[in-house]
């Protein structure tokens, strides 16, 4: 027979990727052996945590030998988009410098922010990567300020690897 009221329960998911989340099976009338997915990192027992987004898979198999199986998806939201504060130049003027500000993004589950730069008429390339407990600033030394002139924009990285959308330049 199978396992009766199998159902997961999903946290809220306000912050889908910040490593907290965590699936629980309820229902379960007896205390069954739970084998999860690859994906869980090998946990056993009726929840499983420090989730993100993704499908999660558990094989049960209950006191008496009947075996079950259930799966449960979480869900994402895409990281807030960030803003670029300024693009300027050092001071001797032989490269560029995009900031930006993170403090509205402390705590939020952010592992870096990417900065893109435009070659092609509103072709934008990843051009570099910053921490985010690093310094809100990126030095291009790719584009020489005296002979060109070019636009940047700016995404988040969670810390699953869900990219924002890209900043206005």
């Amino acid at each position: 027979t199978k396992i009766d009221s199998l159902s997961p329960t999903l946290p809220s998911c306000a912050d889908p990727c910040s490593g907290t989340e965590t699936i629980y099976f309820t229902g379960l009338d007896q205390n069954p052996q739970m084998d999860w997915s690859l994906n869980a990192g090998g946990q056993t027992g009726s929840y499983i945590t420090n989730l993100c987004a993704g499908t999660y898979s558990v094989a049960l198999t209950d006191v008496f030998g009947c075996k079950d199986t259930a799966t449960a998806s979480l869900g994402y939201a895409l990281p807030p988009t960030p803003a670029i504060c300024l693009v300027t130049v050092d001071d001797l003027s032989t490269h560029n410098i995009v900031v930006w500000d993170k403090t509205n993004f402390i705590a939020s589950g952010i592992d870096s922010f990417r900065i893109y730069r435009e070659d092609v008429s509103n072709v934008y390339t990843h051009i570099g990567s910053v921490l985010f407990d690093s310094l809100s600033e990126y030095h291009e030394y790719g584009a020489d300020p005296n002979v060109t002139t070019k636009r940047y924009k700016l995404s988040m990285v969670d810390t699953c690897g869900v990219e924002s959308l890209l900043s206005p330049y």
